[in-house]
């Protein structure tokens, strides 16, 4: 096992220290952080760090860590490792929407007909009502209304994260 300090990490080409790293596999690294941030974190397990510790840790805290990296386990925070894994997870979610299927319900949202929304896109009408059934089989529904407020309710929650995130 190694253990490294995240001021000797940063000094390193990230690239040359995950070839590193990924000899690594069977050497795990367990990095310790004088402060956790989000980034710093992610950006670490992406690099193939198994984990992160404050070096002002209890030893018990200490012992708990080494003993679960060295047995393959990530230690880093469970909020942080959902959000990783959500991420994941919906990047490879054969049910998401295309580029172009967002275009169309974005349209279908602001109130558009299929003509309407077949000419702002400059494809054919039985396009975007091919484009269409495929929203309503990935959403798990059989009518344009059920679309509509799929639709109505994910541009809201957009423009809600947008908000957040201008704010911070």
């Amino acid at each position: 096992m190694l253990i490294i300090d995240f001021d000797s990490i940063k000094k390193v080409d990230p690239r040359v220290f995950i070839r590193r790293v990924e000899y690594g596999r069977l050497i795990p690294v367990l990095v310790l952080a004088e402060r956790e941030t989000t980034a710093d974190c992610e950006s670490l397990l992406r690099m193939g760090c198994m984990g992160f510790l404050r070096p002002d840790a209890p030893a018990w805290q200490f012992r708990r860590a080494v003993d679960a990296v060295t047995s393959g386990e990530i230690w880093a925070p469970r909020k942080l490792v959902s959000q990783m894994c959500r991420e994941f997870l919906s990047a490879e979610d054969p049910l998401k929407l295309t580029a172009r299927e967002e275009e169309v319900l974005v349209l279908l949202a602001a109130g558009h007909s299929n003509r309407k929304i077949a000419d702002s896109l400059f494809i054919s009408r039985d396009t975007v009502r091919w484009h269409m059934r495929a929203i309503y089989r990935k959403l798990g529904v059989h009518d344009r209304s059920s679309v509509l407020s799929f639709a109505l309710e994910q541009l809201g929650r957009k423009r809600v994260r947008r908000k957040v995130s201008a704010k911070v």
